[in-house]
């Protein structure tokens, strides 16, 4: 019974990790610009990074940022 507990509680810990993982994060800019893929990195009313899913790598301060949301995707490029 207790091997049977544990199972289910690694498997519910697995499917939540991986479905934690099912999102994209999406930037709106200002000038209309819209840009997905993984925060990298954000200063709080400063700038942010971005890294979209070919790699590349954006930088923009807050000012520029209208908002940030998230959506249902396959990015997995996190390293």
């Amino acid at each position: 019974m207790k091997k049977l507990l544990l199972l289910f509680t690694l498997l519910v810990g697995i499917s939540l990790h991986c479905a934690a993982q099912n999102y994209t994060e999406v930037v709106y800019l200002k000038n209309g610009s819209i840009i997905r893929g993984i925060i990298i990195e954000q200063i709080p009313n400063s700038s942010l990074k971005i890294q979209t899913a070919d790699g590349s790598i954006f930088a923009y301060p807050m000012n520029e940022v209208e908002k940030i949301t998230k959506e249902v995707g396959a990015s997995k490029n996190r390293h």
